[in-house]
């Protein structure tokens, strides 16, 4: 196995299952499973900012910066992007992609490249797998397992193991508050195990034959009552968010449980989206004071709603003095 300092690998799946020694560099997080209901929670909580068409999508994030012109450079390098009216579908995307290794990993990694381009910098972002990331105090290390490498005259070959020494300077590392980290765990857990149980071996639930009853009448499962305990089950356990797992119409909820629910889920959502922006803006002002000594960068949100917005919302809910229809609407068009 080889030790070096170089530059990160870029693969993000190897097909890899860690043996021996390996598990103590590699974690399996379940990145790759595809569990229904955990898909779900996992695409709708990423919806962090809004979609917008036209000039409404270019007025959602506003830069307290030194320098524009760096900072849009470092933020559109997220998503390879140029220019200042990318900004904020850049950041859109990157919020998501954050969001979902914080998920299913807990730990999400960016590395930021700088080089010098005559008189101007350029910028390039590659998202590492955090299953593969592992840090030693101050320093970062990516694991590179056993793989396939090119093909030769005498057909593939196989690349040996490598542990690379990642540039800690220019690592972008995110993690969640601590509320907030077990909130999501505790959501992960349950809609993973319930994914499992969401659709029962009807075989366990029927009467056998036998030789005194060969034609059994009884024990017939009754689907509609399990999918209605399951139904029960599945928002008890994420309550907690306010997610109802995209089920808005089902005859035992009424609208005030749904709006009570959606805004509890909204709030949610801008509490990670600005924990999310607090650590790449402090992060990101480190990096590129290297750069500029007195370079200042802060990413904040405007046209958007917030959490004094949500806490409006909920008194007009209860007070009665707004519709379900506009507090719902309201809710989704940020």
């Amino acid at each position: 196995m080889k030790s070096l300092r170089k530059t990160q690998d870029p693969a993000w799946f190897y097909g890899h299952e860690p043996k021996g020694f390996e598990r103590l560099f590699i974690r399996q997080s379940g990145l790759e499973e595809h569990k229904l209901y955990t898909h779900m929670f996992v695409e709708d909580l990423g919806h962090l900012v809004p979609y917008r068409i036209g000039a409404n999508e270019e007025d959602m994030f506003a830069l307290e910066t030194d320098d524009e012109k760096l900072s849009i450079q470092a933020i559109c390098a997220l998503s390879d992007r140029q220019g200042r009216s990318w900004v904020d579908s850049s950041l859109r995307d990157f919020l998501t992609k954050v969001l979902a290794d914080l998920l299913y990993c807990g730990t999400a990694y960016y590395h930021l490249s700088i080089e010098r381009a005559e008189d101007s910098w350029t910028f390039g972002t590659m998202r590492l797998n955090p299953d593969y990331v592992f840090k030693i105090g101050t320093l970062a290390f990516q694991y590179v397992p056993e793989r396939d490498g090119p093909w030769s005259t005498s057909g593939p070959t196989r690349l040996q193991r490598e542990v690379r020494q990642l540039e800690g300077g220019m690592l972008l590392r995110f993690r969640l508050p601590p509320d907030l980290r077990k909130a999501c765990e505790r959501a992960m857990r349950s809609t993973k195990r319930l994914s499992d149980l969401a659709w029962p071996d009807l075989d366990k639930f029927m009467q056998r034959p036998t030789l005194e009853d060969p034609n059994p009448q009884g024990g017939v499962f009754d689907f509609s009552q399990f999918r209605k305990s399951f139904d029960i089950a599945l928002l008890r356990s994420v309550k907690h968010t306010g997610w109802i797992a995209r089920d808005y119409s089902g005859e035992e909820k009424s609208d005030f449980f749904t709006c009570v629910m959606r805004l509890r889920f909204v709030r949610f959502q801008i509490a990670i989206r600005n924990a999310i922006l607090h650590q790449l803006s402090s992060q990101l002002t480190k990096i590129l004071r290297k750069l500029q000594s007195e370079f200042r960068l802060q990413i904040t949100t405007r046209n958007l709603l917030t959490i004094s917005d949500i806490d409006q919302m909920e008194k007009g809910l209860y007070d009665g003095t707004v519709s379900f229809t506009d507090l719902i609407d309201r809710s989704y068009n940020g």
